[in-house]
């Protein structure tokens, strides 16, 4: 994952350290009397201007940067540990600044209620003065803060030192570029139907509704439906299968296909639907020809288009594109998208819903993959076994068991065929190259609120039923969410939420309840990266020290856990469920009917903590409460 929260928690700071400082550059007069020297307040100045450059840079990453190259991650990770350092130096000096301003005011308050004499006079000028100065934000800057400050400032240069002194030139020689999934994402009409699986019911449905005149035609000739589905669900599949079924074929004049992809381009579209239509290159018709050259080839005719792979959400770009297609006699498209307000926008009768394959349908693909056919021999028992489980561990995802069963594909060591099986889907190379990123096309197409409120969702364990208002609840808690004056912070969630399920990230499930597909939740894992850590007793307890987010949880038949360590970067810690810590002075103590003493844990363990969560806790004695947030008991 990118710096998501890195640059959230610099921007953070940044706010907050501009509001400590004097509006204006300290004078030197003004310094002086605060008992500070310019080149301390300086230092502050230049470590915000820094920080300024740190939270571009984040923001820039997550737009842009290719996060799989080796040297790009390691700048990444040392600008997180960088903005996170930064935050610290600023919550520390707003301690110094709260504990100067606290100390002020009992000072003026004292010396108000003292004698009339000429030396309390002097006293009362002297604080008044030394209250004045704080209040105008003149701070004085501990020597300790004004040198972490410098070594934070040089620690940037040092790793723009290194990016600009190490990036290959042309002169190193040609540099073999790894495909990007966007790259390689083109797609055309062709399909051997006899190799595709579990999709001849869709295929009957859809053509059903092609069929039946359901819903309205625009304008009486154009009439749009739309598949909808999670990335990897076989939707372009299904819209192969309907568009070369030959009733459909016999139906219509002209069939075309095109691939639009994450760049809804009309004009491209446009020439690309014309190339379709002539079999010849129309590079050479001038941009505004293009949709009346169009309209001249289609006119008068019955006239079948696929659009895969749809992202745009303007209704002005639709709107223009569908105008020639008012040329034809009859006009019906078919769009294929991962979010339903494309549909939404697009459709003239109620979109097609794609669902995951059933169980047996999962392992005649996953069979079908993975293993070689060969006349009058049969798999090996113990291979069949365990790829019965990896089928499942797929949850009826095509594009994993694809991907896993290509991998197995003439394997004949079982040892290697387990480690499939234990590993996390994200933890494997070939499902980090395929499946992951066509998932994770659909978080690259989220606004950075909604990335951030997508990979906390990593803190929930797998194939928990989700509910909105415990989501939207822990999103307020960890701070990801804002009011902006017009909805208050429940409503903001509420919608958040909504826009999850709107992009297929989320699935109903029964009634009002949501689940996220495992290889989903995978992929907020594998975003999450060390900041974000889910501890149940299935795993190695060890807590990475990057975390900074942390769940606990338990599995029906374990009820404790152990701890190993502690990360003092802890923000939020979250007990989902009755569990027993058997080494509370790691931690905590909590057994499944309370939480007891903190004094076992010692002053300073957790200085970072701000949230602490605790679900089903009955009796509660005390508990850390000096850098505390929120601390909500349920």
């Amino acid at each position: 994952m990118a710096g998501l929260f890195a640059s959230a928690a610099v921007k953070w700071a940044l706010h907050k350290l501009s509001s400590l400082l004097p509006a204006t550059p300290t004078s030197a007069t003004a310094a002086a009397s605060s008992g500070q020297s310019e080149l301390e307040v300086e230092d502050i100045r230049m470590l915000e201007r820094t920080m300024r450059r740190i939270h571009a840079t984040l923001e820039d990453a997550e737009q842009h940067w290719n996060i799989r190259e080796e040297s790009a991650k390691l700048r990444l990770q040392e600008l997180k540990d960088l903005a996170y350092d930064a935050e610290d130096v600023v919550e520390e000096y707003e301690y110094q600044v709260n504990r100067c301003k606290v100390e002020a005011f009992e000072r003026v308050a004292f010396v108000r209620g003292g004698a009339d004499g000429g030396s309390s006079k002097r006293k009362r000028l002297e604080v008044h003065e030394e209250h004045y100065s704080i209040e105008a934000g003149m701070v004085p800057v501990p020597t300790e803060f004004a040198d972490r400050a410098r070594k934070v400032i040089g620690r940037f240069n040092e790793i723009k030192e290194y990016s600009d002194s190490f990036n290959l030139s042309e002169n190193d020689g040609e540099r073999r570029i790894v495909p990007d999934i966007r790259g390689v994402r083109e797609t055309s009409s062709f399909v051997y139907a006899p190799r595709i699986l579990g999709r001849n019911q869709d295929k009957e449905r859809v053509i059903a509704r092609l069929f039946s005149g359901e819903g309205s035609h625009v304008g009486g000739r154009i009439s749009v439906l739309a598949i909808v589905g999670m990335g990897g669900l076989g939707k372009t599949t299904l819209a192969q299968l309907v568009y070369n079924d030959p009733r459909v074929r016999q139906s219509f004049d002209l069939c075309t296909w095109v691939c639009v992809s994450e760049w809804f381009d009309v004009q491209n579209i446009t020439r690309k639907i014309i190339s379709s239509l002539t079999q010849n290159s129309c590079d050479h018709v001038q941009s505004g020809q293009l949709q009346g050259l169009l309209a001249e080839q289609i006119q008068e005719k019955r006239v079948f288009l696929v659009l895969d792979d749809v992202w745009n959400e303007r209704s002005d770009c639709w709107q223009m594109l569908c105008m020639p297609m008012f040329a034809s006699t009859r006009c019906d498209i078919v769009v294929t998208t991962r979010n339903e307000a494309v549909a939404r926008l697009v459709q003239t009768m109620p979109s097609y819903n794609l669902h995951c394959l059933s169980p047996d349908e999962s392992w005649s693909l996953f069979k079908q993959t993975a293993f070689v056919e060969q006349e009058n021999v049969s798999p090996a028992a113990n291979l069949v076994e365990i790829g019965t489980r990896i089928a499942e561990k797929c949850k009826g995802l095509p594009l994993a068991l694809k991907t896993l069963g290509s991998v197995l594909r003439f394997e004949t060591s079982e040892k290697k065929w387990r480690e499939i099986l234990e590993s996390e889907l994200w933890e494997l190379q070939q499902s980090q190259q395929e499946v992951l990123p066509a998932l994770e096309l659909s978080y690259r197409h989220m606004p950075i609120y909604l990335k951030r409120c997508f990979v906390a969702l990593s803190l929930f364990p797998k194939a928990s039923y989700i509910d909105e208002k415990i989501i939207v609840w822990l999103w307020k808690l960890i701070g990801l969410l804002h009011s902006d004056g017009i909805y208050d912070m429940d409503e903001i969630g509420n919608l958040y939420f909504n826009e999850l399920v709107e992009r297929s990230l989320l699935q109903s499930c029964t009634g009002e309840e949501r689940v996220m597909h495992d290889l989903v939740h995978d992929l907020a894992c594998f975003l999450a990266g060390e900041e974000f850590f889910r501890l149940d007793s299935e795993k190695n307890s060890q807590v990475p020290q990057g975390a900074r987010y942390m769940s606990i949880v338990t599995k029906p038949l374990h009820k404790s856990v152990q701890i190993s360590n502690a990360s003092k970067s802890l923000r939020a810690i979250i007990m989902v469920s009755h569990i027993e810590i058997e080494n509370p002075e790691e931690l905590f103590l909590n057994d499944m009917y309370r939480l007891l003493e903190w004094s076992e844990v010692e002053d300073g363990e957790f200085s970072r903590l701000e949230t602490l969560v605790i679900w089903s806790a009955i009796a509660l004695r005390n508990y850390p409460s000096q850098n505390m947030r929120y601390f909500p008991v349920l």
